[in-house]
This record gives C-alpha cells, structure tokens and sequence, in this order.
C-alpha cells in the first residue's frame, strides 16, 4: 500500500477504472430504477457519480497496481473529520483541488518537512498543479440514442445556491414530441432561457428548432443563466422532426473554477469542535502532541489548519501501520 501524507490524508482513490464488463444504461426512474445513470453488471444497479476519474493514461497504469488489498475504514472519530475536510457531494476533482489547498497550508507552515515522515520518497511540488485547477471543465454528454449527441458550449457559472460546484444535467425529450426539458440533478430544478431556476417543471418546456445552416443539428439551446449551451446532433437529414424517436434522454457533467477560503475552512472546523475534539483525543501519542497544540493555541490559521491536518494523517496512519502488522 502506498503510505505517504497526500493517501493518507484524502483517502482518494485516483486509480478508479471503468470495467469493460460493465454497460451503462441511461433511465429515468422506471423500472424502479432511481438513477438518471446506473451501471448494469451481472444484475445489480450502480450509481455513475463521477465522469472525471477515468482517463486512458490511468486505464494503461491500472495493470501495475495491485486491486488485491481489503480497505480500512475509518473509525468515526477520523471519518466526521474527514467529511468536513472533504464533503460528501465533492466530486474526485474537486477533491483533489481541496488535497492541493491542504497541501499548501503544510507547505506553508515550519512543519513542512513532516509530512516526508510517512513516505521519504514524496517530493511536492505544488508550483506545477497550481494552473491544473483554473479550468472549468465540461465532460462529454451520455446519450441514451448513440445516433444523436448533445454537444455542449460554454463555460458553468457558479450558482449562487449550489452546494459544490460540480453540477449535472439531464436533457430529456418530452415523449416524441420536439420539445424537451433541461433539469439539473444537483440543485433539483429546471432550467429554461428567461426564467428562474425552478424545481417546478411547469411551463420549463424548451421547443427546438433547427439551425439555419445545417440539416443535422439543432439550433443552441440556452440553459438557462449558468453560461451554458448545446446542440443536439445527428444524421438527420431533411426529416421534418429533429429529434428522433421518443423520451430520448442525454446527461453531462460541467464544473466551474474553483476557490479555497482558508479561513472559511478554519471556522467550519471551530464550529464541529465537538467533532475536531473527539479526533485529537483518538489514539493520542507523543508525537502529534506538537500538531494538536499548533490547532489549540497557534495564532496563525494557516498553522491552525496545518497542525490539524497533521494531527489527522497521524492517527490515519497509525490505523494502517496497525492493519498491516
């Protein structure tokens, strides 16, 4: 198992990889499926969270780690932390970001250099990433008729009442008619040019019509105020109806730049201190007593934070020094 402070302290898995035995079958809720996306695979369902966590490169290295290893769960003195440091609805990336951010506070502070303790090998260099995470990123739609795709335009703008800023969209056509509906699985509503975001899907119908140049796609539809926009694309020819068939449904992922308040981050902690408490007191040794007292009575936040990750990754550690002997 690889045992050094970033692993330790994000418990991500970033070599997540999509079998090739399973099929992915877009649904609406019928058929007692719940799930915009699910996984079938030997008859079980499974819920598509996260489009970002597979890329070729990580599917050509997938063969050089071993699968074979039993995880560690986190006792709930660690995981309440950890929920914090990193919520729930947080895609992998955004994940990542908040990793990076952690990171900077330890490299900031005069305990740097602790965090080799756990792997001597790790070097860190934060300079090279620190463009990685100013992208707003837009996957490719999922279409429940391979023959037609949505192509999305546009940059996502944060919502002011979205609770991460990843957000996915369902675009689904109403029956056979040429009308569909654009719903964000995220925040709960719908969206439509001119009006507010809603959870009610009435009067929300968006009507497309074809572009003027081209045979084959629709004109953009406009999704609302979040900056985004598409087209629906196909081998339509000169049929006198665009979209083909009925309840055709396509889904995407966007996400917009992010942002790390340090001192936003620091309050959250102080205001679960109950929850900060109960971790510092968890298998307490003699060399994160340092850590503890750098969160207690350290008058720089950045401190703050870097003693309480520290403090954190130590006891994760010891957890998995435990299961390993």
């Amino acid at each position: 198992m690889v045992n050094h402070f970033a692993s330790l302290l994000s418990n991500l898995n970033l070599f997540v990889t999509e079998p090739s035995q399973y099929n992915y079958v877009l649904g609406d809720g019928e058929a007692g499926h719940n799930d915009v996306i699910f996984i079938t695979s030997a008859g079980q369902s499974l819920t598509l969270s996260d489009t970002y966590t597979t890329t070729d490169a990580v599917k050509h290295r997938s063969i050089f780690i071993d699968r074979n290893y039993t995880p560690i769960p986190l006792p709930r003195e660690l995981q309440s932390v950890y929920d914090i440091l990193f919520p729930t609805e947080a895609s992998v990336y955004y994940k990542q970001f908040l990793l990076y951010c952690y990171l900077r506070a330890v490299s900031s502070s005069d305990k740097s250099a602790d965090i080799k303790i756990y792997d001597s090998r790790i070097t860190y260099n934060l300079d090279e990433v620190s463009d990685y995470f100013r992208l707003a990123r837009t996957a490719s739609a999922k279409s429940s008729n391979p023959d037609f795709n949505l192509i999305v335009s546009g940059n996502l703008k944060m919502q002011a009442d979205a609770a991460s800023y990843s957000n996915t969209f369902i675009v689904k056509q109403l029956g056979a008619s040429q009308q569909l509906t654009v719903f964000s699985i995220t925040q709960s509503k719908y969206y439509k040019l001119g009006q507010a975001p809603s959870s009610n899907a009435a009067n929300k119908e968006i009507t497309i019509t074809r572009a003027t140049d081209s045979l084959n796609s629709t004109a953009p539809i406009v999704i609302g105020d979040t900056g985004l926009s598409c087209v629906i694309t196909g081998p339509l020819g000169a049929s006198p109806n665009l979209l083909p068939g009925a309840n055709n449904l396509w889904i995407f992922n966007a996400e917009t730049p992010f942002s790390f308040d340090l001192i936003q981050k620091v309050k959250e902690l102080e205001y679960r201190s109950d929850l900060v408490e109960s971790m510092l007191t968890f298998n307490q040794n003699s060399s994160s007593g340092t850590y503890t007292s750098m969160w207690y009575t350290h008058y720089n936040p950045v401190y703050r934070l870097a003693g309480l990750l520290l403090a954190y990754v130590d006891r994760v550690n010891s957890i998995c020094q435990s299961a390993q002997t």
